[in-house]
C-alpha cells in the first residue's frame, strides 16, 4: 500500500500514550521553536467551544439549526487541522487521545477503494488526503460530483479548523494559482513552512 497511509497507523500506535499527537509531513521545516504547541491546542479548544455555543444558541428550543447536533459533539475537538484553498490538508495536524479518534483512524485507514489508481480523473488528491475529503464530504469533493461518506456530518463535528498560517504555512509563489501569500504563505515568524506540492526540481 502507498506509504502515505502509514501516518495513520503511526498515529494510532502512539496516541494511547499521549494526550495529543502532532503529525507533520516530511516536507516541513520547523522555523520558530519558540512557539509552544500547547498554545495551538488551547486556542483551537477555545474556538471549538465558542462555535459550539453559537450553534446551540442558534438552534434554540428546536435543536435543528446549524450543521451538527451539539448534544453529541465532544467538549474539545479530536482533530485540529488547517484548510488550504482546496480544503483540509493532512500534512500537519493534531489528534487527541480519545476513543473516537482511534475509531476514526481505523475508518480512515480502511478506505482501500481509493488505492486502485494514482490519478483517476474522477477523484481529487491521492491516498489518505483523498480519503479524508471523502470522510468529511468537503466542498472540493462535492465539486467533483462525488458522493460523500454517510457519516460525514458527524465526523466534521469532531474537527476544528484553524487559520492555515497558524501551523501549516506553505511556500507560495506570489503568482501561484489558487494560493494567497496572506492566507496561505509562509512568513518568517510562523511555526513552520510546509513545502507541499513542491518537487525535487524546485
Amino acid at each position: 500500500r502507498p506509504a502515505a497511509w502509514s501516518k495513520l497507523k503511526g498515529i494510532a500506535a502512539l496516541l494511547p500514550s499521549y494526550d495529543y499527537v502532532w503529525y507533520v509531513d516530511l516536507d516541513t521545516v520547523i522555523t520558530n521553536s519558540s512557539i509552544a504547541l500547547e498554545w495551538y491546542i488551547h486556542e483551537a479548544n477555545a474556538m471549538f467551544r465558542r462555535d459550539k455555543t453559537l450553534l446551540t444558541a442558534g438552534a434554540g428550543s428546536t435543536g435543528t439549526a446549524g450543521s451538527v447536533d451539539s448534544s453529541t459533539t465532544p467538549v474539545v475537538p479530536d482533530v485540529i487541522m488547517t484548510n488550504d484553498w482546496h480544503g483540509p490538508n493532512t500534512g500537519v495536524f493534531f489528534m487527541r487521545n480519545s476513543a473516537w479518534s482511534l475509531r476514526f483512524l481505523d475508518t480512515w485507514f480502511d478506505l482501500k477503494q481509493f488505492d486502485r489508481s494514482l490519478y483517476p480523473r474522477q477523484y481529487p488528491f491521492n491516498y489518505e488526503q483523498r480519503g479524508l475529503h471523502y470522510l468529511l464530504s468537503t466542498q472540493e469533493w462535492a465539486s467533483h460530483r462525488l458522493a460523500g461518506h454517510p457519516a460525514a456530518r458527524a465526523h466534521r463535528a469532531h474537527f476544528q479548523f484553524v487559520p492555515q498560517c497558524a501551523m501549516n504555512s506553505y511556500s507560495v509563489h506570489p503568482l501561484q494559482r489558487g494560493g494567497s501569500l496572506r492566507r496561505n504563505g509562509y512568513y518568517r515568524t510562523d511555526l513552520l513552512v510546509h513545502l507541499a506540492g513542491i518537487g525535487d526540481a524546485h
